[in-house]
């Protein structure tokens, strides 16, 4: 992306240096070097930029001990996501994971699946057959939007322990909040999933040479 030739950069740094702007609070801090790069590493402008790392209140008293027995795998696209969320959180790459290690003869994975999926009818229709996948049905409306409400959102991370997101770019709350469930993460090498994920978790689609 050629951030130099975007039409309204001149006008932001003029909004960003007056006297009348604060400042910007970044929870990512490739976000806090990306805008500090855009204006050129400007001192005045980079005294308004402040890091502030993501947080979330886990209501979890005791972490799930997971029983081998019966391995319980999330991936949402979003908890109140659309269908067009779906290839850009790895959906496609988690479902077809799945279905070959559960056709492979891992019966002890189970699958929770929440939001709506873009599948093609046939492959759509196996999960909805599957014992082992559970597929969470909004129920409720917000702001014009079908989700889960919090509660729901509750059980389903409290009995995760794998939670699911190889995303093409860092989803912080999906991430930070899965992370207080005590839910091992598998992200991607994509944008900013180093700032929260150890490198052994954050899954490549590229082959090595």
């Amino acid at each position: 992306f050629d951030y130099k030739s975007f039409g309204l950069l001149d006008e932001y740094r003029k909004a960003f240096e007056s006297n009348s702007f604060r400042g910007v609070v970044c929870h990512m801090k490739q976000t806090l070097e990306s805008i500090s790069t855009m204006f050129g590493n400007n001192d005045k402008i980079n005294d308004k930029l402040f890091y502030l790392p993501l947080a979330y209140d886990s209501p979890v008293k005791q972490i799930k001990q997971t029983n081998r027995e019966k391995v319980v795998l999330t991936f949402t696209n979003s908890f109140g996501g659309q269908k067009n969320n779906f290839p850009l959180r790895g959906g496609m790459e988690c479902l077809l994971a799945y279905k070959e290690l559960y056709e492979s003869g891992y019966t002890n994975l189970y699958l929770n699946l929440t939001g709506e999926v873009k599948l093609e009818a046939e492959l759509l229709q196996w999960f909805h057959n599957c014992d082992n996948v559970k597929i969470y049905e909004p129920n409720i409306t917000r702001h014009e939007r079908k989700m889960l409400t919090e509660e729901t959102i509750h059980v389903i991370l409290k009995e995760t322990d794998i939670f699911l997101i190889p995303a093409c770019r860092i989803h912080s709350m999906s991430v930070v909040k899965s992370l207080c469930y005590g839910n091992i993460v598998l992200g991607s090498n994509g944008w900013g999933f180093n700032e929260f994920l150890d490198e052994q978790f954050q899954c490549s689609g590229q082959e090595k040479s």
